[in-house]
C-alpha cells in the first residue's frame, strides 16, 4: 500500500538523519536528510486529488479565489463571507497565491509548514526521545490528518513546537506560537490550556505543588465538555463553529479508547518505574496525555468538535517516544521487542482507522493528473 511505502522511505531517511545527529561534523548531511523526510511527505501530500481527504477540494477552491483576487482587502472581505476563516489563514492564502498560482503549491507549503514544525520539534527533544519513533508516530497517527483537516494541522504542529518550547522553560516563545497558531484556527485557543499547566509545572518546585496542579487539570478535563456547550449557547462561537455543535455522527466508543489503552498504560508504566529518574516536565507531557485520554466525552457532543482533542493528542509524537525511552526496562532485548510491539500497533491502528474505517476519507489515495501544470 502506497501510504506504508512512503512512509518508509521518509522514516528511513529521518532514522539517518538521527544517526548522523550524533556527530556535530556531520551537521549539513543531518539537514539534507531531514530535510529529504520532510518533502517526502509534503510532496506526497501535494499531488493528491481532491477526493483525497475531506476538506481538501474545499481549501483548493477558497485558494482559487486567492489567485484570481487583485488585492489583499478584497480578497480578505470574500474570504471572511466564504468561510468566515481566521485571519493568519487568510494572509497565508493570499501571500502564497502571489508566488503559486495552483492548489497543488498551496498544499505543498501547507504540508511543508506541519512537517517541519513536527521535524523542529522531535530534534529539539532528542535527548530524551528516539527521533525515529516520533517520527513514525506522526506518520500513523497525525499524517492522514494533516491532509484532511489542513488548517487545524497547521495550528496543532504550532502547538506542538510551542509545547517542545515550554519543555525547556521558553515561556515567550511557546505564548507566541500559540497565538499565532489561534490565528490559523480558532480552537488552538486549547494551546493555551496547554501553555498555562506547563508553566505551572514549571514554576512548582515540590510534589504536593505538582499534584494540585494535575488535580486542578483533571477537574478542568472533567468539566471542558460542559462548559464548551455552554459557551455555544451564549453565543461565544461563530455560525461556523456552531454548525460544528450540531454535525450528528456515530463513532466507536471502544475502539476510541483501545487504541489508546496500551500507550496509556505505557505511560502510566513510566511513571511508577522511573519515577526517579523522570523530570517535572516529563510527568508534565504525560499529564497532557492522560489528559487526551480523559477528554473522550467531547465526541459526545459532535465527532468535529471532538477534534479538539487533537490539541492535546498531538503531544504523542513526542509523549510515546517518551515513555518507551524511560521505559524502566535495562534489557537492549526488552526493549527492542517492545519497540517492535509498538510499531506493529501504529501501524495496525492506521490499517484499522484509514483503511477499514476510511477516516478522513484520505483512502484510496489517487494522484492529481494535473499536478504537474
Amino acid at each position: 500500500m502506497i501510504y506504508f511505502v512512503i512512509f518508509t522511505i521518509s522514516t528511513v531517511l529521518m532514522g539517518l538523519a538521527e544517526l548522523t545527529s550524533k556527530r556535530k561534523q556531520l551537521v549539513v548531511l543531518t539537514v539534507i536528510l531531514a530535510l529529504a523526510a520532510v518533502l517526502v511527505l509534503a510532496i506526497f501530500g501535494a499531488i493528491r486529488a481532491d477526493s483525497v481527504g475531506t476538506d481538501t477540494g474545499t481549501y483548493n477552491r477558497y485558494f482559487m479565489v486567492a489567485v484570481n483576487s487583485t488585492n489583499f482587502t478584497t480578497f480578505h472581505y470574500d474570504f471572511k463571507h466564504i468561510d468566515q476563516s481566521e485571519f493568519g489563514f487568510t494572509v497565508l492564502n493570499y501571500v502564497i497565491s502571489r508566488f503559486i498560482h495552483n492548489p497543488q503549491g498551496f498544499e505543498l507549503v501547507c504540508g511543508l509548514i506541519v512537517d517541519l514544525n513536527v521535524c523542529w520539534t522531535l530534534f529539539l527533544m532528542r535527548r530524551w526521545i528516539s527521533i525515529t519513533l516520533g517520527w513514525i508516530t506522526f506518520c500513523a497517527l497525525f499524517y492522514g490528518t494533516s491532509i484532511d483537516i489542513l488548517r487545524q494541522s497547521m495550528a496543532m504542529s504550532i502547538v506542538l513546537l510551542a509545547v517542545a518550547f515550554l519543555y525547556y522553560g521558553k515561556y515567550l516563545r511557546s505564548f507566541l506560537l500559540i497565538c499565532l497558531a489561534t490565528t490559523l484556527h480558532t480552537t488552538a485557543i486549547l494551546g493555551f490550556l496547554i501553555f498555562i499547566t506547563g508553566y505551572l509545572f514549571h514554576r512548582a518546585h515540590t510534589r504536593q505543588q505538582r499534584v494540585v496542579v494535575n488535580f486542578s487539570l483533571v477537574m478542568l478535563t472533567i468539566i471542558l465538555p460542559f462548559l464548551i456547550e455552554v459557551l455555544s449557547r451564549f453565543g461565544a462561537f461563530t455560525d461556523k463553529y456552531n454548525s460544528y455543535m450540531t454535525q450528528e455522527q456515530s463513532f466507536p466508543l471502544i475502539t476510541t479508547i483501545g487504541v489508546r489503552l496500551p500507550m496509556l498504560i505505557m505511560v502510566l508504566w513510566s511513571m511508577l518505574a522511573c519515577h526517579g529518574r523522570l523530570q517535572r516536565m516529563t510527568i508534565w507531557i504525560y499529564s497532557l496525555i492522560i489528559q487526551e485520554f480523559l477528554m473522550f466525552p467531547l465526541f459526545f457532543i459532535s465527532p468535529v468538535v471532538g477534534r479538539l482533542v487533537l490539541y492535546f493528542g498531538i503531544v504523542k509524537v513526542i509523549g510515546y517516544p517518551m515513555a518507551l525511552h524511560y521505559s524502566g526496562f535495562s534489557s537492549g532485548g526488552v526493549r527492542f521487542v517492545i519497540d517492535l510491539f509498538y510499531i506493529g500497533m501504529l501501524i495496525f491502528i492506521f490499517y484499522n482507522q484509514v483503511i477499514i474505517n476510511n477516516n478522513g476519507e484520505i483512502f484510496p489515495y489517487v494522484v492529481n493528473s494535473n499536478f504537474l501544470y
